[in-house]
């Protein structure tokens, strides 16, 4: 049936079995059969999931229409409109929305549907977003919030993911170790799910931690599973994975290389409106850049980098950047 090929391209795609462009070709076939058959749930979980794709290619602003577009038929408690609702709050946080417009659209949300099965999301985007403000203890009480969510409804991949939200707070807060032990962790129960395609995002932000922690071989372990496990428009984990090898390869010396790998991954970001990560990558490239010797270079990608920030209203990146700029330029 519809609906059994829709789930099946969706779990292919969560295992890298097909490209997310030709996921979202497929769903979106589907999405047309369900609705000419009458099934109205299923042409919208199909919906739901295309957007999700959208979302995941890197395209989060379509993403975050079309997923509202869903959640204003009414609010309740069925699948598509949980996975509408997920994306839209995903694509908020990662997506061209600035912060205070995101927070306040998730919890509005939130507040419209209390005790919902997909609230963890919720709390899980919130926490993120103060993160980028610097309000690390908000953010560690919101994903402690999304934790018990997630228990209530024993959701396992969610608990998985929610030890990485919780290991990039971590991150960004200085607790580098701490970071690495949340992250690994769940890595690890991510791959247990079975889902690479998440497993491999997650492996980027572990590459970025190690990096941190001088563990260049592992950093470029888990930069190059991040890349060869996730599909070729896999935004994230192909343009950070590149970015983390890059970092090692300039601390060996192989400048040519690293700024090979690191300008491809700009190129991959600077297709998306993920304003964070772009940014994200641009510093990286700015680190091989000045590591190479091209101090005008590296000061150039900074300050692009402190304008996405600052187009999201990551203000603790922006502050971040502008305190690494200050450094290099003495």
């Amino acid at each position: 049936s519809a609906r059994a090929a829709l789930v099946l391209a969706v779990l292919h795609s969560s295992t890298r079995s097909t490209e997310m462009s030709e996921t979202l070709s497929e769903i979106e076939r589907l999405a047309d059969i369900l609705a000419r058959a009458g099934d109205e749930a299923g042409a919208r979980l199909a919906q739901a999931w295309a957007a999700f794709a959208l979302f995941a290619m890197g395209r989060a602003g379509e993403a975050a229409q079309r997923g509202r577009a869903l959640v204003d038929l009414g609010d309740g408690d069925e699948l598509w409109q949980r996975e509408a609702q997920s994306t839209v709050g995903g694509s908020l946080v990662y997506g061209p929305t600035p912060v205070e417009e995101a927070i306040a659209w998730i919890q509005a949300a939130i507040d419209r549907a209390e005790g919902a099965r997909w609230a963890w999301g919720g709390y899980t985007g919130l926490g993120r977003l103060r993160a980028l403000q610097g309000r690390f203890a908000e953010g560690r009480e919101l994903i402690a919030r999304a934790r018990a969510s997630a228990e209530d409804v024993g959701n396992r991949h969610a608990l998985a993911s929610l030890l990485g939200a919780e290991g990039e707070i971590e991150y960004a807060a200085g607790n580098s170790a701490e970071a690495a032990r949340l992250i690994r962790e769940s890595y690890e129960a991510m791959t247990a799910t079975g889902d690479r395609s998440f497993a491999s995002t997650i492996a980027v932000a572990l590459g970025y931690v190690l990096l941190d922690l001088d563990e260049a071989d592992e950093a470029w372990r888990f930069g190059t599973i991040a890349r060869d496990t996730s599909s070729t428009d896999d935004v994230v984990s192909q343009a950070g994975g590149r970015a983390v090898q890059a970092r090692v390869l300039s601390r060996r010396g192989d400048h040519d290389r690293a700024a090979s790998l690191a300008r491809g991954a700009v190129e991959i970001m600077a297709r998306t409106d993920y304003l964070v990560h772009h940014g994200e990558v641009l510093v990286h490239l700015a680190h091989v850049l000045r590591q190479a010797g091209q101090a005008d270079e590296a000061l150039a990608a900074a300050r692009s980098a402190v304008a996405l920030f600052e187009q999201k209203g990551a203000t603790f990146l922006v502050d971040r950047t502008e305190r690494l700029i200050e450094e290099w330029v003495g």
